[in-house]
């Protein structure tokens, strides 16, 4: 059985009108290849808790299988379209193997993506996220950039309140980084 594949890319973009023409010539590809966006958060976007460094851009997206994902990445029509952005900015840009989920019953408010030390996946659960996706540091395959940022977990909240209040509790002692990214619409 083929489980979902993710796609999280952080992204400080300095070329903001160049970078528009990459965006516009994505989603053909994208669908093409079965993706779909879940959080789409430009800097000012994203709530961050735990983390210090200057707030990045934040896409994540779903993929089919982390296959598909893989095949998406070195297609030569998504080689094509990167060019696009070729020095809009600086990139790093990660896939990971996610889990099988259920349907959500509520819709989806938020993806939360924690990075480095990473909570207990019951934890997590008991505070309303659904899990998505939990990579350790080995697992969490670079496709461009480096990832220097250890573990990887990707989970979807409801209710935003709860989200908030389970990554302030984590966040606290700098026992994590996490984002808190809208759902695309």
């Amino acid at each position: 059985m083929d489980f979902p594949g993710y796609l999280v890319v952080l992204a400080r973009i300095h070329d903001r009108d160049r970078f528009a023409a990459y965006i516009q010539a994505l989603p053909p590809v994208y669908a093409q290849f079965g993706g779909r966006y879940l959080a789409v958060a430009p800097a000012l976007a994203v709530e961050r808790y735990g983390l210090s460094e200057m707030p990045q851009s934040t896409v994540v997206s779903r993929w089919p299988s982390f296959t598909r994902l893989m095949e998406f990445w070195h297609s030569g029509e998504y080689r094509s379209v990167a060019q696009l952005r070729t020095g809009t900015g600086e990139f790093t840009c990660v896939g990971i193997e996610g889990f099988e989920r259920q349907a959500d019953a509520d819709p989806i408010r938020a993806v939360v993506a924690i990075i480095g030390n990473v909570p207990t996946r019951a934890l997590v659960e008991a505070s309303g996220g659904t899990a998505l996706a939990i990579a350790r540091a080995a697992q969490v395959e670079p496709l461009e950039g480096i990832w220097s940022q250890g573990d990887l977990a990707l989970y979807t909240f409801s209710d935003l309140t709860r989200a908030r209040r389970m990554l302030s509790d984590f966040s606290s002692g700098q026992r994590g980084r996490s984002l808190l990214l809208p759902v695309a619409a």
